[in-house]
């Protein structure tokens, strides 16, 4: 996908669609809309890449997965999202249930799938979390937790401020090229297999 239809689908899956339900219909709690516009979104994504998808699936009966990513039939990522955007306490629980997923699969002899946190903004502490929470975990994971992790954001910067926050069709968010590019890159990756 190029980098202008990211930014397009974007607009279509989840900002206006939020922008609608919350604002303007209040259809239900604005946490609720958020996410699942969000996962919609990434869902539409994966699946425009080349992809097939599953969502909400309880997965070794670890955790409920946001977003599955399957490439002929065979599991190769997941995805947690977060569409208001990722703190401390939610890079902490994602990056948690993850390296349980890398346990479960190393200790089953089961391929081990791309590991992804996807967040509309930017956590800008997440390496010094990820690296404080691997001086907990068993050494014989911490190596597939670094090859298999990754973390995609789609601004630089963190979190919307209130008053600015899906006030108007205008975006609040500040898509950026180069995030965006390096997304592609690591999908189109996978896609192909290296």
């Amino acid at each position: 996908m190029k980098t202008i239809q990211v930014k397009e689908l974007f607009l279509e899956k989840f900002y206006n669609p939020t922008y609608k339900d919350w604002r303007v219909d209040n259809v239900k709690a604005a946490k609720d809309i958020v996410g699942e516009n969000y996962e919609d979104f990434r869902k539409e994504y994966w699946e425009a890449c080349g992809f097939e998808v599953k969502q909400q699936i309880m997965l070794y009966g670890i955790f409920d997965v946001d977003t599955l990513i399957y490439k002929n039939g065979e599991l190769v990522a997941i995805e947690e999202d977060k569409g208001h955007y990722c703190d401390s306490s939610m890079f902490t629980r994602a990056l948690i249930n993850m390296i349980q997923i890398v346990k479960h699969c190393v200790e089953n002899n089961k391929p081990v799938p791309h590991l992804i946190l996807s967040s509309s903004t930017t956590y800008n502490l997440w390496k010094d979390k990820r690296d404080l929470l691997l001086t907990i975990v068993d050494e014989k994971y911490i190596e597939m937790v670094k090859e298999r992790f990754i973390y995609l954001p789609l601004c630089e910067h963190s979190r919307v401020s209130a008053p600015k926050y899906f006030q108007s069709l205008d975006n609040c968010f500040e898509l950026n090229d180069e995030l965006i590019d390096n997304q592609n890159k690591f999908v189109m990756g996978i896609l192909n297999g290296v």
